[in-house]
């Protein structure tokens, strides 16, 4: 699909790999992803969270009956549920090496904000986000990255 961006006075053509109608989250996928924040946020490890989703015969994204770590640890981090998006996580180079690339920091990236309906709230979102760290076993100390020194960091009780 092609889509029309108005730069100034000149009109570019882009090419979108899904149309915007069915980038929305909607129906039961919604109450997917609501349900996998309310289990992490009330001290669900991402473990117990994928029993949970199969035990309910719940398929994951990828249309299959069993769910990966991965899939899980996307859904927590991903800001589009929340109801932003991150523009420019990818460029192309000048001509003649104009082969796609992911954005390290190369050029600069832009986070629209309510660029849609959320499905979980902001606070959800940065709930999540300080619970993740909080049960991560890595510490950033002076600029690097640490093994914390408990064993099992990321199963503490929840204070209230």
């Amino acid at each position: 699909m092609w889509s029309a961006i108005q730069s100034g006075c000149c009109t570019r053509f882009i090419r979108t790999r899904i149309p915007a109608e069915t980038q929305r989250v909607t129906g039961e996928a919604a109450k997917v992803v609501r349900l996998i924040y309310n289990l992490y946020l009330n001290g669900s490890s991402i473990v117990s969270i994928i029993r949970e989703l199969e035990s309910q015969g719940i398929k994951s994204p990828q249309g299959k009956d069993t769910w990966s770590k991965r899939s899980i640890q996307t859904i927590l981090t991903n800001k589009k549920y929340a109801g932003h998006v991150l523009v420019g996580k990818t460029y192309s180079g000048d001509f003649p090496n104009n082969k796609q690339r992911q954005n390290r920091d190369e050029q600069e990236q832009f986070l629209m904000k309510n660029a849609h309906e959320p499905i979980i709230k902001e606070e959800m979102y940065d709930q999540a986000q300080t619970e993740m760290q909080r049960r991560s076993n890595t510490e950033a100390v002076n600029g690097k990255t640490k093994r914390k020194d408990t064993h099992y960091s990321s199963k503490q009780e929840k204070q209230e």
